[in-house]
């Protein structure tokens, strides 16, 4: 039963990982051009994002999410809106909208599906989404916690390389 389920599964187009750098650049190319993978609408960039969302969610849903404060949007849905988000619109396989967010200057899944969230929370409440400063925002957070992650880390061995001698 195992083995049927598997062979299955794996033998669906698309669903073999890439073998090589050429074939994940390959798939990347192809995915990034398409208007909906694994039959999921995706947004073409940031406002689309936005229409998207509205079209997806009730009145009474966005007035709730309006209501509460930018940070509590930003926190509170980061593990439901937030995974939703980075799932059904590919931001980890790459996407049209996941390559927009990397060419507007965010790398990162998480980050790229935060700026979604806080940027439609200030949509919504009529605000200035200043995407530059969200990005900001969320690149300083990135160095601060590889800085902490750096700090943490072991020396595993420390060389001190005296400069050669002078010969003149």
């Amino acid at each position: 039963f195992f083995s049927s389920i598997s062979l299955f599964a794996f033998s669906q187009e698309g669903a073999t990982p890439a073998s090589s750098a050429a074939e994940i650049k390959e798939k990347y190319d192809w995915r990034i051009q398409q208007t909906k993978l694994s039959g999921q609408y995706i947004p073409k960039d940031i406002f689309d994002a936005f229409a998207e969302l509205n079209r997806l969610t009730d009145a009474d849903s966005r007035n709730k999410f309006m209501s509460i404060s930018e940070n509590d949007a930003a926190r509170k849905l980061y593990f439901s809106l937030g995974r939703w988000i980075t799932t059904n619109w590919g931001l980890y396989e790459g996407s049209r909208l996941g390559h927009y967010m990397r060419e507007a200057g965010i790398s990162f899944p998480e980050d790229q599906a935060m700026a979604i969230v806080v940027c439609w929370h200030r949509s919504l409440n009529k605000k200035d989404i200043n995407f530059k400063q969200v990005k900001d925002i969320l690149a300083e957070k990135r160095k601060r916690e590889r800085e902490e992650r750096l700090k943490k880390m072991p020396v595993i061995k420390e060389e001190v390389i005296k400069p050669a001698p002078n010969k003149n």
